[in-house]
């Protein structure tokens, strides 16, 4: 009953009254209430065992004035009530009346209700009962006799609650419950409410089809999957809607599907510090499958997306979470290694392209000097520069590789070719510092490219000037100069006479 239809209201009675204030309000009332209604209500009120079924579906614990307040705010402002500083139990009875008048605050109205349950203490209920009894000449009770009657009125809260809820969407209370148990049970941290964690076992009867029915679909997508990577169809491919991305993709979906109508239960069962085995299978099922992905097709690109979908959707399972994060490490590890695998056999894919053109450049020089020699030393500047180019870009850990020592080799050839048979010691220094930054600390060549380049500025700062007219423009000038002069000499001579 709610506090509408409790005797002491429909009487006006206090539970501080005796049976002769019972039997005047009775009296008072026989106008407005019928013979029936009043005679049961006086056998409610005046038998001590069925007295006790009213006074706990009552107030108990409240002074007449502060009934009369909580009576007020019940039929005029219900929302209130969740404001007024009630005992456990009138609390409960408070809120579980004012249910239907809830509106959009039904989820603070369960969940401050399921709260003050739990805060009932039979010891103290006994002394706010007895307290009434003794002033009205009751007989007292003990907190053993009201075992039975507190868990009826823990069947009429859960009613009452349930009632509500059906009166939301589908959608709308699976939301409501889920939000209800994460934050009653602070996701799952501490225990949840006695009254709250009924409430969700009655909603697994009504979800039980439905979830089985999605837990089907999970493991439909799981052998699917599973089919593919262990016996994967001739032209299947690692992207698109037919791949495995796909399949893991349309698992994952399915699985988080699932997972909005088992949360509240996992929620509820990482409260109770219990397993929750439909978690469990599924959990173990995905498990197995990201590593078959890893193992057998070396689909890790597959495997961290489903070592993902376990830390997800499973975090409220604690050993399940647990061991998810640990394989996602693990994974994680897998996936960097394979970068790093995959940036350095990339690296060395350009290196071997770009030691190829060097060599190739190289043995081209050569080719151009040995068959022209001097068409091939006005035209060498820009060749050397673009050679000089290539070999900056060789990376300065790839000098211990033995093509790059080949070639290495070659292009100093080239240089020492350009300053002993060409005379061109400016080209020889430009391939010889190129080297010997490369080989910076490598030995023994890193010997070799230095003692090469110090040869070379010994050797041109010892060459004796070269007085040649092709080396000496200033020379050449001043000799047509002085022909010059000589011409007008003679021209002038000859007018003369």
């Amino acid at each position: 009953m709610d506090l509408s239809e409790n005797p002491f209201c429909l009487l006006g009675a206090m539970a501080g009254d005796d049976s002769a204030k019972i039997t005047a309000l009775i009296e008072d009332k026989t106008r407005s209430l019928n013979y029936k209604t009043l005679t049961q209500i006086q056998a409610n009120l005046t038998n001590p065992q069925r007295r006790l079924a009213a006074e706990v579906a009552w107030l108990p614990g409240l002074q007449p004035e502060e009934v009369a307040g909580a009576l007020l705010a019940f039929k005029t402002a219900p929302i209130s009530l969740l404001a007024l500083n009630l005992p456990p139990l009138a609390r409960c009875n408070a809120l579980a009346s004012a249910l239907p008048k809830a509106e959009d605050r039904l989820l603070e109205f369960i969940l401050e209700l399921v709260k003050a349950y739990d805060e009932i203490n039979l010891t103290d209920l006994a002394k706010d009962l007895n307290a009434a009894r003794g002033q009205g000449g009751w007989p007292l009770v003990l907190p053993k006799h009201l075992e039975v009657a507190v868990s009826d009125r823990k069947a009429y809260f859960l009613e009452s609650i349930y009632a509500e809820l059906e009166k939301l969407t589908p959608p709308k209370r699976l939301i409501l419950l889920t939000t209800a148990i994460s934050q009653d049970a602070a996701l799952g941290q501490k225990p949840a409410s006695s009254l709250l964690a009924e409430t969700l076992g009655q909603f697994a009867k009504e979800v039980r089809l439905p979830l089985a029915h999605r837990t089907q679909t999970v493991l439909d997508d799981v052998f699917y999957l599973h089919s593919l990577i262990d016996s994967p169809p001739e032209g299947l491919t690692s992207q698109g809607p037919e791949s495995l991305e796909g399949a893991a993709a349309k698992l994952v979906k399915s699985t988080k599907s699932w997972d909005q109508l088992a949360q509240p239960f996992q929620l509820l069962a990482k409260s109770l510090k219990k397993p929750h085995p439909e978690s469990q299978v599924l959990a173990l099922k995905i498990r197995e499958l990201a590593f078959l992905a890893y193992n057998s097709g070396g689909y890790l690109t597959v495997a961290l997306v489903l070592t993902d979908l376990l830390s997800e959707v499973f975090a409220e399972v604690v050993d399940v979470a647990s061991q998810a994060q640990k394989d996602a490490a693990f994974l994680d590890e897998l996936a960097k290694k394979r970068h790093e695998e995959d940036t350095k056999r990339l690296k060395a894919d350009f290196l071997e392209r770009l030691l190829a053109t060097i060599l190739n450049k190289t043995r081209d020089l050569e080719t151009s000097l040995a068959a022209h020699p001097s068409h091939g030393l006005t035209n060498l500047d820009p060749q050397i520069e673009e050679l000089r180019v290539l070999l900056n870009d060789v990376a300065s850990e790839a000098k211990e590789r033995e093509t790059t020592q080949k070639v290495a080799l070659t292009v100093r050839n080239l240089a020492l070719r350009c300053h002993h048979r060409y005379g061109r010691a400016d080209l020889a220094l430009v391939l010889l510092t190129a080297l010997a930054k490369i080989f910076d600390g490598q030995e023994p060549f890193a010997s070799l490219f230095a003692s090469d380049l110090k040869s070379l500025g010994q050797t041109d700062s010892e060459k004796p000037p070269d007085l040649s007219l092709a080396r000496r423009p200033s020379l050449k000038l001043g000799l047509l100069a002085l022909v010059a002069v000589i011409l007008l000499i003679l021209i002038l001579a000859f007018f003369a006479l």
